[in-house]
């Protein structure tokens, strides 16, 4: 039996009939980790307890969000960034498409973009305030966040979003024009000196006026 298999039978013989949907979603450049969504009937801790999950089939690396159905048609409009990540690249493996139909309000998604890439900039400050950080490791973690934010402009702009990332990037570049091969470069780099930092930063801070004028 393939993983896949295995990890559809465990979700559902852990939720049985509460379970309403179990998908796989990323874009598939990350492969480091692989993410799942759930979606339950009602959330009962007794399904969550750690005992349980410990026998699951999954690897380290997975990720889980778990939503009610009551919950995920409520927060479309706190999380419009991941629902449309959500949408545009889930894998039903069980139950019903409730992603389907949903709908994401340009002003939400507009409004998400630029409250991520502003309170990253911010986040970025503070690690380096008063302490002496890892100018690499800053930018690796943020990264991840920051692309796939970036990936709603052409929802935003009304345009598709290319599905190889070389391509996505050279049309971001052009929209935007801030020059998105130099932060992704930087983001797999080993060492990044004060300098390079600093330009990230201000890469960043480029696309939040892009952003805030839309």
């Amino acid at each position: 039996m393939q993983v896949t298999d295995k990890m559809i039978a465990f979700v559902k013989q852990q939720y049985s009939d509460n379970l309403v949907s179990f998908y796989e979603y990323g874009a598939q450049e990350n492969q480091h980790s692989r993410f799942f969504l759930i979606v339950l009937k009602s959330v009962e801790l007794n399904q969550l307890r750690p005992s349980l999950l410990k026998r699951h089939p999954f690897k380290a690396s997975a990720q889980f969000t778990v939503f009610t159905q009551n919950e995920l048609l409520n927060s479309i409009d706190v999380f419009p960034v991941e629902f449309l990540e959500m949408q545009q690249t889930r894998h039903l493996l069980a139950g019903t498409d409730c992603l389907a139909d949903i709908e994401i309000h340009l002003d939400n998604l507009r409004h998400e973009c630029e409250y991520t890439l502003r309170s990253t900039i911010l986040k970025l400050r503070s690690a380096v305030f008063g302490s002496r950080v890892g100018y690499s490791d800053l930018i690796a973690e943020s990264y991840p966040v920051i692309y796939a934010t970036l990936k709603c402009l052409f929802t935003l702009q009304n345009k598709a979003c290319p599905a190889d990332k070389d391509a996505c990037l050279l049309s971001l570049t052009i929209l935007t024009g801030v020059d998105m091969d130099v932060l992704d470069q930087m983001a797999m780099q080993s060492k990044c000196d004060e300098a390079n930092f600093q330009r990230y930063l201000d890469g960043l801070s480029q696309l939040t006026c892009y952003v805030n004028a839309i």
